[in-house]
């Protein structure tokens, strides 16, 4: 559905409720950003009102974009999230978001993850809180295949098992053989991306000659030898031992291993990280 077509929606919804013509053309572009329905799915619908919306507006113009939304998803042909638009979900968050930003950000954090539409990090991807370009597009399409999939009743947040399915999904998309570039996938083009950025960001010629050497070994792990648990047993049973009873430090505090995942830098940062 082109531009065009949502414009005329948004003139649908003004001669029904002349009181909402402002809201229904902010909601619109906010929604949409002049591109069209296919900007619009359910992950993006409660960014923009649980996150953006009572960030960027006062809280006396809050029930007039929640109202304008449903009516404009309405008029798209999208019930299902109208229906969001007007859930209790989005009434506790914004309730949240009156009382503060704290209260706000951790509503809509607790209710975006409920809601089964949030990507989750799987042992295929951690997802990073700064994203490039091939990262975004990657958590685009999987918030997208999520969202399908509640439509579809196929995903039932709060059901047994239902993070199990979702992370599947998740997997499933990204694992997806891409025609362009042809063979690759959505979780090799974000590896491939964060190991760039990690090239660029060395600020020695000498220092970014090295990791563009290693960055082949980094894309194509070897596989590492058998019996190899034997060998770093001692290390694991030390780690696993460390935070509960060793004081490591001069000044007794405690060494607590780091379980970090990587967070290249990149343009964007991901929706309720600040």
């Amino acid at each position: 559905m082109s531009a065009e077509e949502v414009d005329r929606a948004v003139r649908r919804v003004e001669a029904r409720r002349p009181d909402l013509t402002m809201a229904a053309q902010a909601v619109a572009g906010g929604l949409t950003a002049g591109e069209g329905i296919a900007m619009i799915h359910q992950a993006a619908l409660q960014q923009y009102l649980w996150w953006y919306m009572p960030r960027d507006y006062p809280d006396d113009e809050w029930q007039g974009l929640v109202e304008a939304a449903a009516a404009l998803l309405e008029e798209l042909g999208l019930p299902h999230l109208a229906d969001v638009a007007r859930s209790a979900a989005t009434r506790t968050v914004l309730a949240a978001w009156a009382h503060g930003r704290k209260e706000g950000a951790a509503a809509f954090r607790s209710a975006h993850a409920k809601s089964g539409v949030e990507p989750p990090d799987t042992a295929l991807l951690a997802w990073g809180s700064v994203m490039g370009v091939d990262e975004v597009c990657a958590l685009d399409a999987v918030e997208r295949a999520l969202g399908d999939a509640v439509a579809a009743g196929t995903l039932v947040p709060g059901a047994p098992r239902w993070q199990a399915k979702a992370s599947a999904i998740t997997d499933a998309v990204l694992s997806r053989p891409l025609d362009l570039p042809p063979g690759q996938t959505l979780a090799g083009l974000v590896t491939t991306e964060r190991i760039g950025t990690w090239i660029d960001a060395a600020r020695h010629p000498v220092h970014q000659e090295w990791r563009s050497a290693v960055a082949n070994r980094l894309l194509h792990p070897v596989e590492p030898p058998p019996a190899t648990g034997d060998a770093v047993a001692p290390m694991r049973w030390l780690l696993e031992l460390t935070p509960h009873t060793i004081a490591l430090t001069s000044d007794g505090e405690r060494m607590v291993p780091a379980y970090l995942r990587s967070r290249a830098a990149g343009p964007r940062k991901r929706v309720g990280d600040g």
